[in-house]
């Protein structure tokens, strides 16, 4: 029987990809502790890559306290979050409040994600760059670039933070620059967007894509309503295969293997090579602003 063997380059495209569904609903340090856990548990399971929800540090539901909870990029909490990352040999992307100045000195708020490499490493801090409703417009402000394309082991991932996805314009951006891998933290309470939408996401760009939500009831006290968050996190190959699902009802874990050089990928740019057929000549319109 005829033996086949990966290439070096074909290793070095593959990545095992882990999932946190959960989070405590405020706090920083009971978040940090809860990180260092999980990255820890992904690490053991051989993962490389391990992705967390939305606003995950602080909680989502903090409102007020969203400047309470909100870090620098160069203080403590990031220090501690690069050793969390080295010490367990494993990259950890999450969503955190980000408190900055803009270029007038104002202090800022915005919901962004980090991706912080298995040495410890920033390499991409993405400020979410449209802001679902008037509870985060309230708070945040809004980005004003989408997030860059980087490399990691070979795979192409950018990175997007809930709403975000929704737009297809956002998606296939990133696509086009190459991307095959969408991060994406969210803190989701509709079963439409985790069961049709993030699957569209990835076969329309024929891209892997994983999905970190929050789960169970949260009272907000700004909205002055519980937010009950529907889990569901997923992981879906280019294919439109779900290769990873979370529960509902429960805080979980989910791994799956990502090889952009692999069957499911092949698949997809055999089937529907969306991306080779485009006619972008007809789509000028698509840059119309009102």
């Amino acid at each position: 029987k005829e033996v086949s063997f990966c290439t070096r380059e074909q290793l070095s495209q593959m990545i095992r990809l882990a999932v946190y569904q959960g989070g405590y609903s405020t706090g920083v340090v009971e978040n940090l502790i809860l990180m260092n856990e999980q990255a820890k548990l992904a690490a053991d399971r051989g993962a490389d890559l391990i992705l967390f929800p939305e606003c995950f540090l602080g909680g989502y539901v903090s409102g007020e306290d969203f400047s309470r909870y909100s870090q620098g990029t160069d203080g403590e909490t990031f220090a501690t979050l690069s050793h969390i990352a080295s010490q367990n040999h494993v990259a950890v992307v999450f969503g955190y409040v980000e408190r900055y100045h803009d270029d007038a000195g104002a202090v800022r708020l915005a919901n962004s994600c980090a991706f912080v490499d298995s040495n410890g490493k920033l390499l991409v801090n993405y400020r979410k760059t449209h802001l679902w409703q008037s509870y985060e417009q309230a708070f945040f402000t809004k980005g004003s670039s989408l997030s860059p394309v980087v490399d990691f082991k070979g795979v192409k991932v950018a990175i997007m933070i809930c709403y975000d996805v929704e737009f297809p314009e956002v998606t296939r951006f990133h696509a086009l620059q190459g991307a095959n891998l969408f991060l994406v933290p969210t803190a989701l309470t509709s079963k439409l967007m985790t069961q049709v939408t993030v699957i569209s996401r990835a076969v329309e760009n024929n891209s892997y894509l994983a999905y970190a939500n929050r789960v169970g009831a949260e009272f907000c006290p700004v909205l002055e309503k519980e937010l009950l968050f529907i889990g569901n996190s997923v992981i879906v190959a280019p294919n439109g295969d779900v290769l990873a699902r979370g529960s509902e009802t429960a805080s979980e874990l989910l791994l799956a293997e990502v090889d952009v050089n692999g069957t499911k990928m092949q698949e997809a740019k055999a089937q529907n090579p969306y991306l080779q057929d485009r006619r972008p000549e007809l789509y000028q319109q698509l840059n119309f602003t009102e």
